[in-house]
């Protein structure tokens, strides 16, 4: 076989085979994440919020909230069931701080199934609780964002921030 044969041949299986390799590195890549994702500490604590629970309405921003759901912290963790529920997005640490009488917070989790995430960012004013909420999917050839928002009361068995 000439040197010149041997090289064609070589072209010929690294251009038939590298573009096939390169389609699935990027599933590796995630499949690897999730991994990480599911061998990740449980976050537990307590916080501000601990022991509220909303009963809720989401919907993309713009359009009639159409969409219930329960918003829970406890363990100084906060919760979507209803994204639970969906596509297995745990409970994960929530970060508050108190502006004059109503309290912000932010909580960032992952799916647990798919390479997505949501950041949850919100306003608790005495009983009532509002806010937004970016979902981001990310696909080896391109990432979905959307943005949502959602409104809520205090559930009857817990006590408001305000103590009331």
């Amino acid at each position: 076989m000439t040197r010149k044969t041997k090289k064609r041949i070589i072209i010929c299986v690294l251009s038939t085979f590298l573009p096939i390799a390169l389609l699935f590195s990027p599933v590796d890549f995630v499949l690897a994440q999730t991994d990480q994702i599911h061998n990740a500490d449980v976050v537990e604590g307590s916080g501000t919020l601990d022991g509220l629970t909303f009963s809720a309405m989401l919907g993309p921003n713009g359009k009639p909230l159409d969409t219930q759901d329960t918003l829970i912290f406890e363990n100084g963790t906060f919760v979507s069931t209803e994204c639970e529920k969906q596509c297995d997005y745990p409970a994960q640490a929530y970060f508050a701080r108190r502006v004059g009488e109503k309290i912000e917070f932010i909580s960032e989790t992952r799916c647990l199934t798919k390479d997505a995430e949501i950041v949850w960012r919100g306003t608790i004013d005495g009983d009532n609780i509002e806010g937004t909420y970016s979902w981001t999917a990310n696909r080896w050839y391109w990432t979905i964002e959307k943005e949502f928002r959602f409104e809520g009361t205090l559930e009857g068995n817990t006590t408001s921030i305000s103590g009331k």
